[in-house]
């Protein structure tokens, strides 16, 4: 019969007299070969979007949430070069990989599949407020804290929906709100509503922002 023997190993024969003694009578070794590795791809986290494998091309296309036609899982060669990428959708933030070898940051993730592989690729809905600054781009889920982290002249962009707060504008920079957006924050679609606003020190611009 056959048997996989994973890696090498060493098969010893005996002879069997017909009292039923087994005497050794020789034994050899084989090389074998080692078990396919199993790659499983899960998505997860309250966005959407989808993870591609660039190496192997076309072997994962996983979508989030699932679609039809879906290849979440693949079988290779231990040793095989792996890079997963993944893509948010226009309302979704990544957010990072299970795999410690993989930056969280960033949306492509090389690595070598040797055994079998779980990975689990997150995506979130894109926070309700999104500040551009000198730092960069980065989100929040109150006006407050992103003022609070804002630098001077930051633009604070505030999704079209009603935030339960009061802002304090208490820093000594320049910052301008924009309120009403859309979901990715690519069109103003209306107005932001807010419980108030104090300023204690600095200056706001702001545009499409209504206090109740």
């Amino acid at each position: 019969g056959s048997f996989n023997l994973g890696g090498p190993k060493t098969v010893k024969y005996v002879a069997i007299d017909p009292f039923g003694v087994a005497s050794a009578v020789g034994s050899q070794t084989y090389s074998g070969y080692a078990a396919d590795a199993l790659l499983t791809v899960t998505p997860a986290g309250s966005g959407g979007g989808t993870i591609n494998s660039i190496v192997p091309v076309n072997s994962i296309h996983c979508s989030w949430p699932s679609q039809l036609g879906d290849v979440c899982s693949t079988i290779q060669s231990p040793g095989t070069p792996v890079t997963l990428c993944a893509t948010p959708s226009s309302t979704s933030l990544f957010t990072g990989w299970s795999l410690p070898a993989c930056t969280a940051n960033d949306t492509c993730c090389p690595f070598t599949l040797n055994s079998a592989t779980p990975v689990t690729a997150t995506f979130i809905t894109i926070p309700p407020v999104k500040v551009v600054d000198s730092l960069g781009i980065n989100y929040y889920d109150l006006l407050q804290n992103a003022y609070d982290h804002a630098q001077t002249g930051a633009t604070i962009f505030a999704r079209e929906q009603s935030f339960t707060e009061i802002l304090t504008a208490n820093k000594t920079v320049s910052v301008a709100i924009k309120g009403g957006y859309d979901v990715g924050f690519v069109h103003q679609t209306g107005y932001s509503l807010f419980q108030g606003v104090i300023i204690r020190s600095g200056k706001l611009v702001m545009d499409r922002l209504t206090v109740r």
